[in-house]
């Protein structure tokens, strides 16, 4: 594997950790702070981020090729 494969692979194993993190966050630390509403608006926007990183951490470029 090139070293830029092992960078962009780190990099999107880190940033599903954080979406993880910010997650859990959101489903525990925020659901007395805001309405219902804006917690499924927080969490779909998690799991999209989340989805989005494991891509990047897949590799874009299997992806693109199929595409």
């Amino acid at each position: 594997m090139p070293p830029s494969s092992n960078l962009i692979l780190i990099l999107g194993a880190i940033y599903a950790a954080l979406a993880v993190l910010l997650g859990a966050y959101g489903a525990h630390g925020l659901k007395a702070r805001i309405s219902v509403g804006m917690l499924a608006v927080y969490l779909s926007g998690g799991a999209l981020s989340l989805v989005s990183r494991a891509r990047a951490a897949g590799g874009r470029d299997r992806g693109a090729a199929h595409s």
